[in-house]
Order: structure tokens, then C-alpha cells, then sequence
């Protein structure tokens, strides 16, 4: 099965308390390392690609999102889930409508598939068991620190309150206009040698990070790809985070826009993009 394709159904395959996980998600359908690893039998995997996956993730998203996703990294190379902290925890039964989806997939490439569907299934579950338990945490521990009453000391006088020290002034400059405008330029100058397939060219314009969002055998399979709808969204220091439109033009006509966020560093020549998110599907193809 093409991972665009599976990529394309995440909205609907997820929850809606689940979908804050979707541009993780979408990151590892187009990890390189999990294409390795997926060529490998099930099982076969001594830890070292999941560890480089889950490497990629941390790179890229928060703690919190990578603990989540540990379980299907582990799911999708093969390995033995590790015990809960918490031995509570599980992960809710598949439904009898999502075991019918998962069951008609056939041959090797229906099998990471599975392993991802099984994964968004059980996500749902324990997700809800981990809010639970941190909620039951916090409590705990508001309980816990709450001093006993005491009844006042007349001869000990009250210590006069702390003051928080005020804050230093930020001494990071804003970017300026001209700062901006290359940036835009460089992601503008990327998706036109994508687009002509000028992958050295294309290469000049992100950093090692970034690169497996950006695979030339990726690429090779579209006419054209634009970007579009370049919108800054904020910046820090010589750091400037844009959103924008990517469109894919296949061979055949077909056409599938997409929402994607890129980061970048305005201290190089030219701007260089660290990082690089899909957001989610606009046009599907």
C-alpha cells in the first residue's frame, strides 16, 4: 500500500482527542528508517532501528508526544511492548468495524498497516488511562504538600512575603524585513528544484535534520510540486517558523494539497531550514 495513501486516511483513522498525534505520525509513514525497517520480517529487528526511529522523533517533537509513541515504534519493528509504569495501564480492544478494516489488508505490505491500525486503537485507551492517572498524581501530591494547620505564634512574628525579582528585558532583537524575505525565498528556492528535480540544488537549502522530509525518490514521483501561502507564525532570535500550502501534481493529473510547517535559520546564506512538519491534508488526491 502507498504510505500517501495511509498518510491521507489518518485524519479519519484517529480520534478526536487523538489528533494531536497526526504530524508525528505522518513524520514516521516517511522516515526512511521505518521504510528500512518495514523491509525487514517482523520480529527480525534487534532494537537498533527502533531506537534510531524514536531518535527522529525526539528531534522533532515534544517529550510528551514521544512517550506516546513509543509503543507503536515498538509495534511496527516488531519488538515485545515494554512493561507499564503503571501495570493498570491497557490498551482497549480493537472494534469489531476496525478489525474487518485491518483483516481485508493481504501480503507483506498490508502488515505495517496493521501493526499502525492497532496502534491508533489502542493509543485511545491508554491515553485516557494516562490522563486519568496523572490527574490522580497531581492530586496526590496537592494533598501531600498541604502543610497542618497550626495555630498562630504570637511571639514569632510572620516572615514578610517573597518578592519575585522582575524579570531581565528580553535582549533578542526582532528579525527584520529583509531576514524574512530570505527566508521565504529559500523555502520558495527548495520546492523549485524539487519540483525540477535539481536535488543538489535542493540539498543547499535544509539541514541534515530536516532531510528525510525532503527524499528525492520522494519527489521523483510528481510532475510538480509548488508551495504556496507562505505565512510567518512566529519567530525567536535568528529562528523563524512559517506555515504554507504544498501541492503535489502527479503524473496524471491528480492533484493533493497539504499544510505544512517549516522552521528556519537566518543566520546562513542561504536561510537554512532546520525542521520541517506536515499539518494535515487539504485536497486529498
Amino acid at each position: 500500500m502507498d504510505p500517501r495513501t495511509v498518510e491521507a486516511r489518518l485524519p479519519q483513522l484517529v480520534q478526536a482527542d487523538q489528533q494531536d498525534l497526526l504530524p508525528a505520525l505522518s513524520f514516521l509513514l516517511r522516515s526512511r528508517a521505518l521504510a528500512s525497517a518495514l523491509a525487514q520480517p517482523r520480529g527480525s529487528d534487534d532494537g537498533r532501528i527502533a531506537t534510531r526511529l524514536l531518535a527522529e522523533v525526539q528531534a522533532q517533537y515534544s517529550p510528551a508526544i514521544c512517550q506516546r509513541l513509543q509503543g507503536v515504534i515498538q509495534g511496527l519493528v516488531g519488538l515485545p511492548q515494554q512493561p507499564a509504569a503503571n501495570p493498570s495501564w491497557s490498551t482497549a480492544p480493537a472494534t469489531p468495524a476496525v478489525t474487518t478494516l485491518v483483516t481485508s489488508g493481504n501480503g507483506g505490505g498490508g502488515n505495517w498497516v496493521v501493526a499502525l491500525l492497532c496502534f491508533l486503537i489502542g493509543v485511545v485507551g491508554s491515553g485516557l488511562l494516562l490522563v486519568l492517572w496523572l490527574q490522580h498524581q497531581a492530586r496526590q501530591s496537592a494533598s501531600g504538600s498541604a502543610p497542618p494547620a497550626a495555630l498562630p505564634t504570637p511571639a514569632t512574628p510572620a516572615p514578610a512575603p517573597l518578592t519575585a525579582a522582575p524579570a531581565a528585558p528580553s535582549t533578542a532583537a526582532p528579525l527584520g524585513t529583509d531576514a524574512i524575505n530570505a527566508a521565504v525565498a529559500s523555502i520558495q528556492g527548495l520546492y523549485a528544484a524539487l519540483s525540477a528535480k535539481d536535488y543538489a540544488t535542493a540539498a543547499s537549502h535544509y539541514g541534515p535534520v530536516a532531510a528525510d522530509q525532503f527524499d528525492p525518490t520522494f519527489f521523483n514521483q510528481f510532475e510538480r510540486v509548488t508551495v504556496t501561502d507562505l505565512r510567518e507564525t512566529s519567530s525567536s532570535g535568528s529562528m523563524v517558523n512559517f506555515e504554507a500550502v504544498v501541492t503535489f501534481v502527479y503524473p496524471n493529473g491528480d492533484v493533493q494539497t497539504e499544510s505544512r510547517r517549516f522552521t528556519v535559520d537566518t543566520r546562513t546564506t542561504p536561510p537554512l531550514i532546520t525542521s520541517s512538519e506536515f499539518g494535515q491534508v487539504l485536497q486529498p488526491r
